[in-house]
């Protein structure tokens, strides 16, 4: 309990239970999927500690975390993701609403520990777009196995934006907007930023 209660406020005070966690699990078979590693996580951390309803925000940093393992790991230094115009909105609102900051992830994101850049070519395509092309072009779907899908607050922030846009019609696009408009790192069209 001393090597947890050392970490300040705000930290993960059971990473490094977590970490052997996933060491362990790794050494067994690969982790293939997210609900192995939300089942490894729930594992680690005492039940009468866990705080969060679901383990959405430390999977991902997890999650992150491998992956820029395994980009380094292999040489590579850039790296595309999937993030949507409809992933900035609700991300910027999650912060908004959780975390009481307005911020949301970068268009182009350079790591300096890892060397790696973060691109996100698909941010000004919308959900249902992607959809609509996927369907028609027959491209694989990958379901989420995780067992936090569809109940996680990035979903209750999806359906509030889709009740709100029925009474405020232009929402998701006003919201963007300020993304684009708001003095946001990474976010001024008018000039390059790292």
């Amino acid at each position: 309990t001393r090597r947890l209660q050392r970490y300040a406020d705000g930290e993960e005070k059971f990473a490094p239970k977590i970490a052997d966690g996933i060491v362990k699990a790794r050494a067994v078979s690969p982790i293939e999927t997210t609900g192995e590693l939300a089942e490894i996580i729930k594992k680690s951390v005492p039940a009468a500690y866990r705080r969060e309803k679901n383990p959405c925000s430390l999977c991902a940093k997890l999650r992150r975390g491998s992956l820029n393992t395994a980009l380094t790991e292999r040489g590579i230094h850039k790296i595309a993701l999937g993030h949507h115009y409809d992933d900035a909105v609700e991300t910027l609102l999650m912060n908004l609403l959780f975390e009481g900051r307005i911020g949301c992830f970068q268009p182009v994101t350079y790591l300096d520990r890892t060397g790696v850049t973060q691109i996100r070519p698909l941010l000004y395509c919308h959900e249902d777009d992607i959809r609509r092309v996927a369907l028609r072009e027959e491209l694989p779907i990958v379901h989420n196995p995780c067992p936090m899908d569809g109940h996680s607050r990035r979903q209750e922030v999806k359906e509030l934006i889709a009740s709100l846009e029925q009474r405020y019609p232009g929402l998701k696009q006003k919201l963007f907007g300020s993304l684009q408009r708001y003095p946001l790192y990474g976010w001024d069209l008018t000039k390059e930023e790292r």
